[in-house]
């Protein structure tokens, strides 16, 4: 297998190679150590109370759901973690301050891992808006969710996620750059090439991403409105409900029951109202992420290999490797 200088030996006089950010420097690299280790101990810790609960994952699609996420989570995480650590020792880029003592294979693997459990995170957070409009909207049971989608859903996450990593990977898109991240990620090498005419299957191929991530982004925020809007609607109807029946004078056992019914579905509602500000909630995080995470280095790299402001670079090191915590 060549190695990188002897791939690019033209390149090496070439002073783009030479640039320092944030990315390369040891304050981007801490940043993204800390925010990465924080994120891997929150998603332990959700793993850890979904084990010590009384539903547990058996029981639970909620918690099956949370649990791949989190898994997804610590996955990329950690390969977050490693920073400069996986980046070939021969590269061209000569800004990096941290220790670099990888390869080819090792900035792949860093690349792929990142890739997987960032993919996974997304597809489980769009399985998460559909399990709770099926539940708040159709009135769908657990059970009818488990038997219908639950195995797509889990089948989708896996196979999406493995191929868009491999396919990244058979186009030699998992690399270092000292322009858009602290660690080995989709990007192109040396990072100029993104100007470079004869390389159109691999924007196409960044184009369908975004499309991609766009879909499944347009696909939670539909879900949480259109569930706001039902209990929105449930809402007005029990108020309804509740005059009727304060206006209708029966004899004394139809209001004691009348009253027991009302409790029942006041309990129900009170549960349908947390369901909808966790969906309003995973929604806003979703869109924050997403704008941080996909949207702004993609429209970047689409318009040229520009180098973000020091306090964007910050902003993305600081939260790209955080979602966890949310």
């Amino acid at each position: 297998m060549q190695t990188f200088n002897e791939t690019l030996s033209p390149f090496e006089l070439d002073d783009r190679k030479d640039i320092e950010t944030v990315f390369t420097s040891w304050t981007g690299i801490i940043i993204t150590v800390v925010s990465a280790v924080v994120s891997t101990l929150a998603s332990i810790l959700v793993i850890w109370l979904i084990f010590n609960s009384t539903k547990r994952l058996s029981r639970s699609i909620y918690h099956r759901i949370l649990f791949g996420m989190s898994v997804a989570d610590i996955i990329q995480s950690i390969a977050m973690a490693l920073t400069s650590l996986p980046m070939p020792t021969d590269m061209i880029y000569t800004g990096f301050q941290g220790l670099v003592i990888g390869n080819k294979y090792t900035c792949n693997a860093q690349g792929y891992l990142t890739v997987i459990g960032a993919t996974s995170g997304m597809l489980y957070n769009v399985m998460l808006s559909v399990y709770y409009l099926c539940s708040i909207n159709y009135s769908m049971t657990d059970y009818d969710f488990h038997q219908c989608l639950e195995p797509f859903f889990h089948m989708s996450v896996l196979i999406f996620s493995l191929v868009i990593a491999t396919i990244m990977l058979v186009r030699d898109m998992f690399n270092p750059s000292p322009t858009a991240m602290a660690w080995c990620g989709g990007s192109l090498y040396p990072y100029w090439r993104l100007q470079d005419d004869n390389i159109s299957a691999v924007k196409v191929f960044r184009w369908l991403i975004l499309l991609g991530g766009i879909l499944c982004i347009t696909t939670i925020v539909v879900s949480m409105i259109m569930i706001v809007a039902k209990v929105h609607k449930r809402d007005q109807q029990r108020i309804a409900d509740i005059a009727s029946a304060t206006n209708h004078e029966g004899p004394e056992d139809e209001e004691e029951e009348e009253g027991r019914r009302n409790a029942i579905d006041n309990r129900i509602f009170q549960n349908t109202k947390i369901i909808r500000n966790q969906a309003i909630a995973y929604s806003i995080v979703n869109l924050f992420g997403f704008a941080i995470m996909v949207v702004l280095p993609y429209t970047r790299n689409f318009l040229g290999f520009g180098i973000p402001t020091a306090g964007w670079q910050v902003l993305f090191l600081v939260l790209r490797p955080l979602q966890g915590l949310f």
